[in-house]
């Protein structure tokens, strides 16, 4: 499993490791800082450098948060060396849904959605399954907004669940570790002539 260590300094790169068989990790000459501490995803080995890739687990951070905003700083000071900053991963939850296009009731061909967390972000990994049923999965436990829309040719007017036209007006779906939610649907009004 990946682990990486994200700067509050916009110009550096993540540092990233990955866990050992018993689950314990190392991240080396970390510069001097404050660091937000991801945990998730799967190291992968791109030729000259490792990156991590998607996975089944939701992504976390420390100590248990479900997003960057609500993960707490670790600060590191020069040569310093800390331990027991411990990290979590969720099973992860998911929204799926069926969508259709409200002029003709039939499915519309290539869906996607968004999952916004409690704190605003867009949290998860969206695909179109097939025509008119779309997926976000890897969300950690927390409460959603989900917004809907059309991701082929033919415009359709977005709408968040449960036919609410701004993020403000959309329904909350709480999800628990591992949940699924499969009635998340939508019918999209065509947009213009």
């Amino acid at each position: 499993m990946c682990v990486e260590a994200i700067s509050n300094d916009p110009d550096e790169l993540p540092q990233l490791s990955q866990t050992y068989y018993d689950g314990s990790y190392y991240l080396y000459n970390l510069p001097a800082g404050q660091y937000h501490l991801r945990f998730g995803n799967q190291p992968v080995n791109n030729d000259y450098y490792y990156d991590c890739e998607q996975s089944d687990v939701a992504i976390s951070w420390y100590p248990r948060a479900v997003d960057k905003a609500s993960s707490k700083v670790v600060t590191l000071g020069f040569n310093q060396y800390l331990g027991g900053i411990n990290g979590f991963v969720f099973q992860s939850a998911q929204v799926t849904g069926f969508v259709t296009s409200a002029a003709t009731g039939l499915p519309i061909a290539a869906p996607c959605a968004q999952a916004f967390g409690s704190s605003g972000e867009v949290t998860g990994r969206a695909a179109t399954v097939a025509p008119g049923i779309y997926i976000v999965s890897g969300l950690p436990p927390d409460t959603y907004r989900v917004g809907i829309k059309n991701c082929g040719d033919k415009p359709y007017i977005p709408q968040f669940y449960d036919g609410a036209s701004t993020i403000d007006g959309a329904r909350p779906i709480p999800l628990a570790i591992g949940e699924v939610r499969s009635d998340i649907g939508a019918s999209l009004v065509p947009r213009g002539p």
